[in-house]
């Protein structure tokens, strides 16, 4: 069990920030940054193991439609990714890919048309 910086236990009432800890400031306070890291990481792998109530859709076959505009399709495309990619370097480069491979062809001709320049980090 978890124990706060008074080394009590932490009861699920502080970690959910009711009855005495509604304050997120004291919630955060006496819990520590070890606890409170293991509640982000376990939240994050909740979140993502959500599954949607409609059909499942895979990444790949989400395309632009012809006149929606290129950054509600990006949208749809990374929260897509986002719930179907565990590892988050290979979701911004499957997120490049896909975008170019599934836009419309007005969206496509427009970003195949832009210089080719390497980006310097």
């Amino acid at each position: 069990m978890a124990v706060d910086n008074n080394n009590l236990p932490i009861p699920l009432e502080h970690l959910c920030g009711d009855g005495e800890w509604v304050s997120a400031l004291k919630q955060a306070q006496e819990i520590p940054l070890a606890v409170l890291e293991r509640i982000k990481d376990d939240a994050s792998k909740a979140f993502f193991s959500i599954q949607s109530n409609g059909p499942f859709q895979p990444y790949s076959k989400i395309k632009q439609l012809p006149s929606e505009p290129f950054v509600k399709f990006v949208e749809r495309l990374t929260r897509t990714i986002e719930l179907q990619v565990t590892k988050e370097g290979a979701q911004e480069q499957i997120l490049e890919e896909m975008a170019l491979t599934n836009a419309n062809k007005q969206c496509k001709a427009t970003i195949l048309s832009l210089p080719l320049e390497q980006c310097q980090p």
